[in-house]
């Protein structure tokens, strides 16, 4: 009996791999609520009850095998609500999203980054994002040295910001 158990659980156990994730992390999700809260993007609170899978709501990309945020974008988001007040996006919000590997936040009035207390942890959590769209915002050069510890940053765009002067390219 206990043989056709163990036997039933790891056949059940395979499927469910093969199958791969039919949702989003709590974490990613909780965190994508708080986004909600700074971006108004109302189509994720009434996603067509899909509330807890929020792989299916719109701007959001995730790995069908592991259920992980890969993508999200958020451009344009934030005037509708706020109309044209600049505001910090606080990136700790983006820690629980490990294999981010695409951010787009252009065209949301943004004007800065308010960094994790801890100095590496924003730069070790999001080691996979590759790309980073920020145009349109209010940055300035302040947002410079944010953006040179992420190592695995192989695009950015941060055309039509506030920057000034001579940007070097191993500042980024």
């Amino acid at each position: 009996m206990k043989k056709k158990a163990l036997w039933a659980f790891v056949v059940i156990w395979g499927i469910a791999c093969l199958c791969g994730s039919r949702g989003c992390r709590e974490q990613e999700r909780v965190a994508l609520l708080a986004l909600n809260a700074t971006l108004n993007l109302r189509y994720w609170v009434d996603a067509g009850g899909s509330y807890f899978n929020c792989c299916s709501w719109e701007g959001v990309e995730c790995n069908p095998t592991t259920g992980r945020v890969t993508h999200l974008m958020l451009h344009y988001s934030r005037y509708y609500r706020f109309g044209f007040k600049t505001w910090y996006l606080n990136t700790s919000l983006l820690l629980p999203f490990e294999e981010l590997k695409s951010l787009d936040l252009s065209g949301n009035y943004l004007r800065g980054w308010i960094a994790p207390k801890e100095p590496n942890l924003l730069s070790s959590r999001l080691s996979k994002l590759e790309e980073l769209e920020l145009s349109d915002n209010s940055l300035d050069n302040s947002i410079l040295s944010i953006l040179g510890t992420i190592p695995s940053l192989r695009s950015l765009s941060l055309n039509h910001n506030n920057l000034s002067g001579t940007l070097h390219v191993n500042v980024i």
